[in-house]
């Protein structure tokens, strides 16, 4: 054929003006690709400062208490303590309320608020002599109402980035089923956060009470108590907004 578009046949060589074409279309679909990716990034909202140091098991001393979920209370300040993967550790302090411990783990952070991933092994928590545990220091805000979203507490202290959105209910639903503290982040105006630890209205752990309101937003009536610089919510009622 003198017609340089020929006719393509498949096992033969593509005609020119179908191999220019091919070639400019693949420039072109590898721009778009390049600059989908940018804009993507771009758009992508920032997770947060949010730390989960594995690099290396740390230790941390101080009094353990079981409710409403395991945490220990530090000269620092207070830990949560949950297990490694998608679990709480009630199971792993069961009996130790009250005393002094030493434990290992990894430490999870984010903006003050901070949680222990405790090592698997057996010698990973130990009762230890120490300060005798005096009473749980209480200080009670009162009642109120908080509108923001409830999350569970270690991927959006640091194991997921980000851990929370709808897009994480799925996730967020494991890990409260399996024993996680859920923890109410409620955002302001001025774009400050505030964090509370999600609590039965006896003080009780609140995981069933929260399971259907994952990763939307809610609002949340009920008193508000601190401990140790945590701020818990003993829920009333939860609705959404």
């Amino acid at each position: 054929m003198s017609d340089e578009r020929g006719f393509y046949v498949g096992y033969l060589e593509a005609p020119p003006a179908h191999a220019r074409f091919v070639k400019r279309a693949i420039l072109v679909l590898m721009w778009l690709c390049v600059v989908g990716a940018g804009v993507s990034a771009w758009a992508m909202r920032h997770p947060g400062e949010a730390v989960w140091d594995t690099s290396t098991p740390r230790m941390f001393e101080g009094v353990l208490r079981e409710s409403p979920y395991p945490m220990l209370e530090t000269e620092e300040g207070v830990y949560l303590i949950v297990r490694i993967g998608k679990f709480g550790a009630q199971d792993r302090v069961a009996g130790l309320a009250d005393r002094w411990v030493r434990l290992e783990g990894y430490l999870l952070e984010r903006d003050g608020r901070r949680m222990i991933e405790l090592l698997d092994d057996a010698g990973a928590i130990d009762e230890v002599s120490g300060t005798p545990a005096g009473s749980e220091d209480r200080q009670d805000f009162g009642e109120v109402s908080l509108r923001g979203e409830i999350v569970d507490s270690k991927c959006y202290l640091g194991a997921m980035k980000p851990g929370d959105g709808k897009g994480h209910k799925p996730c967020a639903t494991l890990c409260v089923g399996n024993g996680i503290p859920p923890m109410l982040v409620v955002h302001h105006d001025g774009g400050g956060k505030d964090y509370y630890i999600l609590a039965t209205d006896a003080f009780g752990a609140a995981n069933e009470m929260v399971r259907e309101y994952l990763g939307e937003a809610v609002e949340v009536r009920g008193r508000v108590v601190e401990r140790g610089g945590v701020r818990f919510v003993r829920a009333l009622g939860i609705e959404r907004r």
